[in-house]
């Protein structure tokens, strides 16, 4: 095993430990006392870190700036709701304007109880996504992203790279997406899935945020188009979503720097 394997592992290796942690915050309050007392010490002993930390010795590519706003996020101190050391939870993928607007105060006070306590309400198309920045206006640790989600593809012109770029520059928007491809499903012609694909991939490039990335049955797909970068266009996109196996695969030319991979059922 080369240096560079051992680094990977011990980087895995940490992320699971940490991931048992969180498990172990999670279900502390479901567990009898005898159970309880052992996960304790688990819970609590989260050090500070970033996902950047983490997966530094993953990525394989263009060296990438630090995406800026709750992308950058993972568990830290910061946030304390059950004693000193205890991490903070952020959902990094949800769909706030699902609910009503005298539906979302309860879901958001479920959320903090339960210790979420930073959210990212992704879009899906641009009718939808003009209408995330005054929700995350409207609420205190609510952040979004804004583009086109590969269902909607077909449903209306696919906006121009520049109109996407252009809605970054509200504070709270930090990142273009969710965007991708989705063989699954099929709701809208591949060929104009990956054309509006290629949209919010420019339009992450242009604004130098993280692209959310919707991929479902077409990794190889994903890859090729990721891969495929037009001559004089910037940097790849900082947040990849893809599978798990092509998240870690070493030749993957996708950056894992301020990204979370995550998977759907």
């Amino acid at each position: 095993m080369n240096k560079t394997d051992k680094t990977r592992m011990g980087t895995v290796l940490r992320v699971l430990v940490d991931t048992m942690r969180v498990i172990a915050t999670l279900l502390q309050p479901f567990m009898p006392g005898s159970m309880a007392q052992y996960a304790g010490p688990a819970r609590c002993a989260v050090h500070a870190r970033t996902i950047e930390a983490l997966a530094a010795p993953l990525a394989n590519g263009i060296h990438l700036p630090a995406p800026r706003g709750v992308f950058r996020v993972t568990w830290s101190h910061q946030w304390n709701p059950g004693g000193a050391g205890c991490l903070m939870l952020i959902d990094s993928h949800c769909h706030l304007d699902y609910f009503t607007p005298l539906e979302l105060p309860s879901v958001l006070d479920r959320a903090h109880a339960a210790g979420v306590a930073e959210m990212v309400t992704i879009g899906t198309t641009m009718a939808q996504s003009e209408k995330l920045p005054p929700l995350t206006e409207a609420y205190p640790g609510i952040w979004c992203t804004i583009g086109v989600h590969p269902h909607h593809a077909a449903e209306a012109p696919i906006p121009a790279p520049e109109t996407l770029a252009a809605m970054t520059s509200h504070p709270r928007v930090i990142g273009i997406g969710e965007s991708g491809l989705d063989y699954f499903y099929d709701r809208s012609p591949r060929d104009v899935q990956a054309e509006n694909f290629r949209a919010n991939i420019r339009a992450a490039q242009l604004a130098q945020v993280p692209l959310a990335i919707h991929a479902r049955d077409a990794d190889d797909d994903i890859a090729t188009i990721l891969r495929k970068k037009p001559a004089g266009e910037g940097r790849s996109p900082s947040c990849c979503t893809v599978s798990v196996r092509r998240a870690l695969w070493p030749r993957q030319r996708c950056s894992w720097v301020g990204s979370l991979v995550s998977r759907a059922s």
